[in-house]
């Protein structure tokens, strides 16, 4: 299996250490496979993608990324 870096900002990287359970790269995996699902539903008929395409998809995967993490770490507890 291939490794990749991730760059998140430092407030979200802090709101995940406090879900020591969830395995985050887990979570990324899942949001960047579903994100490629997708992009190549839009593109079953195209073969190729141009340069932009590519560029584009890796700005918006790391948009989901971020976005799916941080609203993961938005859980409120509630005092009983």
């Amino acid at each position: 299996m291939a490794n990749i870096s991730l760059s998140i900002p430092d407030t979200t990287y802090k709101k995940m250490k406090q879900f020591p359970e969830i395995r985050w790269s887990e979570v990324s995996r899942q949001a960047i496979t579903k994100k490629i699902e997708s992009l190549e539903e839009l593109n079953k008929n195209s073969n190729q993608y141009t340069a932009q395409e590519i560029e584009s998809f890796f700005t918006i995967a790391a948009e989901d990324i971020e976005d799916y993490l941080s609203s993961q770490s938005e859980v409120v507890l509630k005092d009983e």
